[in-house]
Formats: C-alpha cells, structure tokens, sequence
C-alpha cells in the first residue's frame, strides 16, 4: 500500500513539475487577426501562396515540444466566389471526409459549436498504425479558415495542454 501511495505521489508531483514547465506565450503575429497561447514559440514554417487560385495568405505556425508533441496554427484566406461554393458547415464536412477517409484514421470525437460568433469544429482521430491523435479545432472566420491542432505520439496525451492551446484561441474583430 505504502509503495502505491509513493508512486502516485511521484506521478502527481512529476505531471505538476512538467505543468508548471511550460512557459505559455501569447502569439498573435501582425495582421493574422488572432491570439492564440502556444506552449513556447512556434516557427513560421510555411508562408508560400498556395497554387490554388481559390486560396491566399497561408500561414504556418507549429511549435514541436518533446518530439511527441507538437502544437500547430495554419490559415488561408478563401476567395468570395469559393466560398459561397459550399455552406459553411459544408467546408467542415469536406475536410472531415478528407481526413476521416485516410487509412487507419478514426473519428473519435466531433463537435461542432460557434467561436466568437463563427462556425467551429472539433475533431478528434487516432491513427492506429503509427499511435498517433490529432486533437483538431476549426474556425471559419468570414473568409479565413483557421485551423488548430495538437499532434500526440503515443497513447497517452496531454489533455490539459491540449485544451488549454486549442481553448486559448480567439478571432480578433477588425
């Protein structure tokens, strides 16, 4: 009894030693119309126009913590007359069936809400091959499509961390 009362108390002391590690920074590059908190600075990794002529201004942010974690902001603009191609839940549900159609992804969780008044979307799947989960949220902000993700390797995951970047994400109103 003595020896799981130690290794609970060593588990609970080491998860509040890793909590109280990380340094949560606001990011909220210049025009991006958003704050975010990420645990650390993220990399600009990808700023390219996509070649689609549908889709402008993609940004990528990803900030990998521990090689099993990484923690990730990307958003392009949609062109006016694309965007009214289909409704806005429309958009979610293309993407869904995208990443949902994928060998060994699974949909654990979906659930659809308003942000600030804009339609969002969460997902949750697991890839049983390589143990991976996407905690995903999406937010289509009149025409710029944010998406926040949170790759975990491995079983387990951070679920505190998870929901605290994709909760701490806000749209900026011009």
């Amino acid at each position: 009894m003595l020896r799981k009362s130690i290794l609970l108390i060593t588990i609970i002391i080491f998860s509040a030693g890793a909590w109280a590690s990380i340094k949560w920074q606001i990011f909220s590059p210049d025009g991006a119309r958003f704050t975010i908190l990420f645990p650390g600075k993220p990399e600009l990794r990808d700023s390219r126009r996509p070649d689609d002529e549908n889709v402008s201004n993609a940004h990528l942010y990803i900030y990998t913590m521990d090689k099993k974690n990484s923690y990730t902001l990307f958003y392009f603009d949609i062109s006016d007359k694309h965007l009214k191609s289909r409704t806005k839940r429309g958009w979610f549900d293309d993407i869904q069936f995208r990443l949902g159609s994928r060998p060994n992804i699974r949909i654990n969780k979906k659930r659809d809400f308003k942000l600030s008044g804009y339609p969002a979307r969460d997902l949750v799947l697991f890839n049983s091959k390589d143990m991976i989960t996407y905690n995903i949220r999406y937010v289509l902000a009149k025409n710029r499509m944010y998406t926040i993700m949170v790759v975990t390797r491995g079983q387990k995951q951070a679920l505190r961390n998870t929901r605290k970047f994709l909760d701490s994400f806000r749209v900026k109103r011009k």
